[in-house]
């Protein structure tokens, strides 16, 4: 509805051009389907409805963490497609929640349900949502980035904007990867989304 915020964080299997155009196919489909102000969880069955055939024909499957915000009334609508579950840092809590709902990736099955939860944010919680290129993106010994640096720097940088937490995020994972060309390096696309609710 007018004034909602939707995010929506996806990765699909493989890293082949069949890939990436399945994926641009995606991205124009949930767009189509989310002007109908449709529920995450409704949205994530129609999709999946919709792209099964192509998808098990292509043997790619995509996962989907999709979130509806009202900023209005700060609630938080959530549904996870297998993919790698969000992390929720309430204000004045050091432990990070990771976020799950039942599930499964787009492109397994045809007829699928996806559970929804849904939290009512305070001011200054802060989501960041990711797909595993940035936990798994490796230094030069093979040792991934992990959820226990990704969790360490959203507690440390937990004060800073939206926007520097989403830099500094992406500039820890190449500092990580290091080498002379860490673009080069990584093996993986990442994708970062952080939401802070307003103090």
């Amino acid at each position: 509805s007018e004034g909602n915020v939707g995010i929506l964080v996806a990765d699909v299997s493989g890293h082949s051009i069949s890939s990436g155009i399945m994926m641009a196919i995606t991205r124009g489909l949930l767009q189509s389907e989310a002007i109908r102000n449709k529920s995450p969880s409704q949205l994530l069955r129609d999709v999946n409805r919709i792209l099964f055939s192509d998808l098990m024909s292509s043997e790619l499957f995509i996962t989907m963490a999709h979130f509806l915000y009202s900023p209005e009334s700060r609630w938080l609508s959530f549904v996870n497609g297998g993919h790698n579950p969000p992390v929720l840092l309430r204000a004045g809590s050091d432990e990070p929640k990771l976020l799950d709902a039942d599930g499964m990736a787009i492109g397994f099955l045809p007829d699928v349900e996806f559970e929804e939860k849904g939290w009512e944010l305070a001011p200054g919680d802060l989501l960041v949502a990711y797909t595993d290129g940035l936990v798994e993106a490796e230094n030069e010994q093979g040792t991934p980035f992990g959820m226990d640096r990704l969790l360490h720097y959203i507690r440390g940088a937990r004060h800073e904007p939206a926007a520097e937490i989403l830099e500094g995020l992406r500039e820890a994972a190449m500092e990580h990867i290091g080498g002379e060309d860490p673009q080069s390096a990584q093996q993986d696309d990442l994708t970062l989304v952080v939401l802070k609710a307003k103090v």
